[in-house]
Parts: C-alpha cells; sequence; structure tokens
C-alpha cells in the first residue's frame, strides 16, 4: 500500500513508528532483503498516481480494495509491544480492479 512506502527510512532499511518522508515524495527508494547483499529498487506512487496510469493506459477503475490483514500477521511483524505497532493502523496492501476500456 502506498501509504506505507512513507514510513520506511532509507539510511536505516526499517520501518518506523513514524513518516520518515512524505508521501508524496515519489522518488526510487532503495533497500535490501535482511540478511542478505541483494539490492532492491522501488518506486513509490501515491494512489492518485496509480489511477492515473491505469486510465493513462486505457483501464477503468472499477474497484480498490484494501484488504485488512490477519491479527496473526500484525503480531508476527509488530506485536503490540513494538514501538512500530502503530503501523498495525495502517493498510498494507492496495489491489486494483480495472476493465480496459
Amino acid at each position: 500500500h502506498p501509504v506505507r512506502g512513507c514510513f520506511f527510512d532509507e539510511e536505516a532499511g526499517e520501518l518506523l513508528p513514524f513518516p520518515a518522508r512524505t508521501y508524496f515524495d515519489e522518488t526510487p527508494v532503495r533497500w535490501r532483503f535482511d540478511g542478505t547483499s541483494v539490492r532492491m529498487e522501488t518506486i513509490h506512487r501515491t494512489l492518485d498516481t496509480w489511477i492515473a496510469l491505469l486510465g493513462d493506459a486505457g483501464f477503468c477503475l472499477t474497484r480498490l480494495v484494501e484488504p485488512k490483514p490477519s491479527l496473526e500477521m500484525l503480531d508476527d511483524l509488530w506485536p503490540e509491544d513494538d514501538p512500530r505497532a502503530p503501523l498495525r493502523n495502517l493498510p498494507q496492501c492496495v489491489i486494483f480492479l480495472a476493465e480496459k476500456r
């Protein structure tokens, strides 16, 4: 989910309990998988940008779904006593359903 990206601290390589960057910053974010030397790059996009990209590609958004994560997943990622527990209150995923025009 795009809102989650603003909590990622590129220097620390982890999510913080508060925004590390503005949600509207669409510059690439570089990170590594935990315990590996594999470097990744994510290009953050706002919901507005994603929907515009769908429209520009000839698709019409029919539904936007933000599935609620399971309690088990949240407990595994951010237990309630973790400093990052506030992240439990944010959507973790977004699904776009679209039809070709």
